[in-house]
């Protein structure tokens, strides 16, 4: 997500108290100054009990009311600590910011001391009480898959951003009680419900409790079932999508996975699809999945796609990170991040198999599914970062934003997809089709599911070489710890696919902006009705070494430059001529020029080659419907 830049200037005083805080918040040696003295404490759990009651008396200020009691207690002090990211969201979003009126006590209503000591941990005094009551109000107004939401229509929540833990205490059993306003009458959840109390559910530890998110209000639910086990869709918004439509497409792809992979892993599994105006995106959870779609994109075949990519994607993860992962995930640390090199497996291979599912599925033609390959190639192709940060690299540093990550980074979603499918087809060509990445990702779960541990460093390339038979460290070592192009036509002929990269001609002028569409060469610019400021400048256009991040572009050729007329203003240029440019450079203004250069434009097709040997188009129709086919390799 870009944001745009505020050039506002403010007193110098409030600046540095603003640098003086931050230190104070993220200097590593500070924070370690402060925590060795006050370092969250474990506590005796042999008998301790958790449970929680949520509150929602007034929806419209967005407050979550939580009372937290914690029975059996021991220790003289207890810590409850929030976590500071949520699982399968790889990124810090330090919950306890949005608390407020914490408070401690005793059940009977005796106020206990409490402070804070970290920025996600108070230190609650027991004074010898068996029994302890937390208190707290949690701000909720980001909807968002990786958010919390309460308004007058509906409440929503991640655990992580709702509910702390006693620290050393997350193994121990915790229940739920949630209070529903009237009128709203149905909870969406993956929770257990506890048998004879209304609207109470129950996990065995944290881990479980922190990964089902809730959906409380009128949502519309629909229930189907797949070998004997239930599954519940629950829609909140106002929509144009066809219901039954939505519905059979959904159990289509359930189908096609549980085939692939085996008997469900769950008991019972939850939808949540929120649809509003702006929605997107998607987050995996055990036996749930929350996913924001555009409201009205039931009325295109975009919307429609964007539905079963997403649904796809997160109904994988079931298998892909939520049962088998790498070590590094498992069990959850949430008190810091935790990096890994395998996210191109764990997110970017789940990319893979949601778009191949909705093929296998029938949802998409072999044409359809050819050209959502060609795009991701088309992507990954554009982007200048490929050739210097490896699919490793690019997996560690999801959890910061580079600043200039327009130049020198990549999505290993997008990588990891194209390097399961060459993997895939790899495989299948030299075991003669009898071996297949879909048998790897078996392996996987057979070896490494929960309970067991996460697979080592290096674990995924010994599955994929103990399944294969063969070596495949020239594989690893070139395309996924190194920066060698992808050799997509080779892999692609051996299921008798061509691609084909077509050049056009086309005079870019260097600057793009913010939210257009795809990454286009260029410099990236801010969208303000009377600001152009410029976020990023592509390495290998026009605009490079003339314009810089933070530049205000004022006027183009002496004539002023707003968001309407800047295209027309610079389409008036010819190839290698000068462009005069007037900008603001901090509080420099300066006169500077480009020149107009002529590219060319790839866009990539594949498809089926009519030449192709019986072989291929064997190797090709197992690829693609998921059946095996009978070796011709002996």
């Amino acid at each position: 997500m870009k944001t745009t830049t505020s050039r506002a200037r403010r007193p110098a005083a409030l600046a540095l108290l603003l640098y003086v805080a931050l230190l104070n918040v993220s200097s590593p040696a500070m924070t370690g100054a402060v925590a060795a003295a006050q370092t969250p404490r474990a506590v005796a759990t042999t008998n301790l009990t958790v449970s929680y009651e949520l509150g929602m008396s007034r929806p419209t200020t967005h407050l979550f009311e939580v009372t937290m009691t914690i029975a059996n207690v021991t220790a003289p002090q207890l810590d409850v600590q929030f976590p500071v990211w949520i699982p399968g969201a790889y990124r810090v979003v330090d919950a306890a910011r949005n608390v407020q009126e914490f408070r401690a006590g005793t059940t009977a209503g005796q106020t206990l001391p409490a402070a804070k000591t970290q920025t996600n941990t108070w230190r609650v005094e027991t004074s010898g009480n068996s029994a302890l009551r937390v208190s707290y109000k949690v701000y909720a107004d980001a909807l968002s898959v990786a958010g919390i939401h309460l308004d007058d229509t509906h409440g929503y929540f991640n655990g992580t951003l709702l509910f702390p833990y006693v620290v050393g205490a997350k193994d121990r059993p915790i229940t739920l009680t949630i209070n529903k306003p009237r009128g709203w009458k149905t909870i969406s959840t993956g929770l257990e419900s506890v048998a004879g109390r209304p609207d109470t559910f129950t996990a065995p530890d944290y881990d479980t409790f922190a990964d089902c998110p809730t959906e409380i209000g009128t949502q519309n639910v629909l229930r189907f079932d797949h070998q004997n086990v239930p599954y519940e869709i629950a829609i909140w918004g106002s929509h144009n999508y066809d219901l039954t439509r939505f519905q059979k497409e959904v159990e289509a792809m359930v189908r096609s996975q549980i085939e692939m992979m085996g008997a469900a892993p769950f008991k019972r599994y939850v939808f949540i699809f929120h649809m509003s105006p702006n929605g997107g995106g998607g987050l995996e959870h055990l036996n749930s999945t929350t996913i924001g779609l555009r409201k009205y994109g039931g009325a295109t075949d975009q919307g429609w796609d964007s539905f079963r990519g997403v649904t796809s994607h997160e109904f994988f993860h079931l298998w892909n990170v939520k049962r088998f992962r790498p070590e590094a995930l498992g069990p959850f640390d949430y008190t810091r991040q935790v990096p890994t090199t395998d996210l191109y497996v764990s997110e970017g291979m789940t990319s893979y198999y949601g778009d191949l599912h909705i093929r296998r599925a029938g949802l998409w033609t072999p044409a359809r599914f050819y050209t959502a390959l060609a795009s991701e190639v088309q992507t990954l192709q554009g982007l200048p970062g490929r050739r210097i940060l490896t699919v490793e690299e690019s997996s560690v540093n999801t959890w910061f934003s580079n600043d200039n990550s327009r130049n020198s980074s990549f999505s290993y979603y997008n990588k990891g997809q194209l390097i399961g499918m060459l993997l895939d087809l790899e495989m299948r060509q030299r075991t003669g089709n009898a071996r297949t990445l879909d048998d790897v990702f078996r392996h996987l779960n057979d070896n490494y599911a929960l309970p067991k541990a996460g697979w080592p460093v290096g674990g995924f390339r010994k599955a994929v070489e103990t399944i294969a038979g063969s070596d495949f460290g020239e594989f690893f070592t070139r395309y996924v710890s190194g920066t060698e192009e992808l050799p997509y036509e080779r892999a692609l002929g051996y299921a008798g696919l061509k691609l084909e990269r077509k050049d056009a001609a086309t005079r870019d002028h260097g600057i793009t902006f913010a939210g257009d569409g795809p990454m286009r060469p260029g410099a990236l610019v801010n969208r303000d009705p009377s600001l152009l400021t410029v976020s990023g400048v592509d390495a290998d256009g026009p605009a490079n070494n003339v314009l810089a991040p933070g530049d205000m572009l004022l006027a183009i050729n002496g004539e002023r430059a707003t968001q309407a007329t800047l295209p027309l203003q610079l389409e008036r240029f010819k190839e290698g001529e000068r462009v005069p440019l007037t900008i603001f450079r901090g509080d420099r203004l300066l006169e500077v020029s480009m020149t107009m250069t002529g590219r060319r434009a790839a866009t990539y097709e594949i498809t089926e080659d009519p030449k192709a040997t019986a072989e291929q188009k064997a190797l090709r129709e197992s690829w693609l419907t998921g059946k095996k086919a009978e070796s011709s390799k002996q």
